[in-house]
């Protein structure tokens, strides 16, 4: 009996697991975070950095009012194992106006990214 019920997890699971484009397998990715801030003032941002260092964990960071997203890959892999963003909405404060960090076209790459690598 304990045969049949594993065997039909294995045959369940295997299943479940098979994204819709059908690799079982997702695409390389380079070991490194991508960690993105508004303009780098906030207090998350700095405690982020904090662990990532103290852990030895290799990461670019980038201030999003001050440099454009990078590129995500080159073409053959995927160039960040995971993407931390320092608040939910990247927004950031110039002479007292809230500002978008990101435009709409670079959260489709973030969430594009995202699904194809499986990040």
């Amino acid at each position: 009996m304990k045969l049949i019920v594993a065997i039909l997890a294995v045959a369940t699971f295997g299943q479940a697991q098979t994204p819709a484009g059908g690799a079982l397998y997702p695409k390389p990715i380079d070991m490194k975070l991508l960690v993105l801030s508004g303009d780098g003032s906030e207090s998350s941002f700095a405690a982020i950095q904090l662990f990532l260092n103290y852990m030895g964990i290799p990461y670019e960071k980038v201030l999003l009012a001050k440099q454009p997203l990078p590129p995500l890959s080159d073409g053959n892999k995927g160039l960040y194992q995971g993407i931390i963003l320092a608040t939910g909405t990247l927004a950031y404060q110039d002479n007292g106006v809230w500002k978008a960090a990101l435009t709409a076209d670079n959260w489709s790459k973030l969430d594009a990214y995202c699904r194809d690598y499986r990040v």
